[in-house]
């Protein structure tokens, strides 16, 4: 089990390095990170907003490691961390679930690259996400 606990801090990681890349200017994946609508994208994040997320997820991988690891943390700030870990996964499972439109499972838009990606890699790995933050908060 706790091989499976480094793989998804891992994977939090760099999926977080590649928002820092992307803010810092990188261009490579990014056509298939923002949603679009007839080939146009719905928004053009500026880097700013792109590194936040950066850390953001990046907080996310070091709460996955509270919650699993770092008992001293843990016994510490239990319920804090647990109802971190139940917000994430709640945010992971909404975002798997979408907005009925761009993304998620739900999506009415499914041509583009983003489409592509988002049902066969970003919504599921959301929902896979969402259920370890559940287990790990409890």
């Amino acid at each position: 089990m706790q091989l499976l606990y480094i793989l998804i801090i891992f994977l939090l990681f760099v999926i977080s390095s590649w928002h820092f890349y992307w803010a810092a200017g990188g261009r490579l994946g990014l056509e298939a990170a923002i949603p679009t609508v007839d080939g146009e994208p719905i928004f053009q994040p500026t880097a700013l907003i792109t590194a936040v997320v950066g850390i953001l997820i990046l907080g996310l991988a070091v709460l996955f490691f509270g919650l699993t690891f770092d008992n001293i943390v843990r016994s510490r700030f239990g319920d804090v961390l647990q109802y971190m870990g139940l917000f994430a996964a709640a945010a992971f499972m909404l975002r798997a679930i979408g907005d009925f439109h761009v993304v998620g499972f739900f999506k009415h838009e499914k041509s583009g690259k983003f489409a592509r990606f988002d049902s066969l890699l970003y919504s599921p790995l959301c929902l896979a996400l969402g259920v370890a933050f559940s287990f790990a908060s409890f």
